[in-house]
């Protein structure tokens, strides 16, 4: 299955500390999954994106590094998780 999204923050007048998320379909274990996107960062810290998988309970199982960017140009990311 493939899915659109957009996720941002923006700051106006100062600097942001902040988190978002987004819920990805339910995917059963050992089943790869490819995340792609795209990422920019337009201030002085870097931007990571996180893949995070969750148990029944929602315990938290594994997470995964798939991107980052620390300047204004668009970075692709790509990565297969299992």
């Amino acid at each position: 299955a493939e899915a659109d999204g957009s996720l941002r923050v923006e700051s106006v007048g100062g600097p942001v500390d902040a988190t978002i998320s987004t819920d990805l379909l339910p995917v059963a274990i050992g089943v790869p999954v490819r995340v792609t996107g795209w990422v920019k960062q337009d201030g002085f810290t870097e931007v990571n994106v996180i893949v995070a998988g969750f148990d029944a309970q929602w315990a938290a199982a594994q997470w995964s590094a798939v991107g980052q960017a620390n300047g204004p140009i668009w970075r692709r990311f790509e990565q297969v998780l299992t």
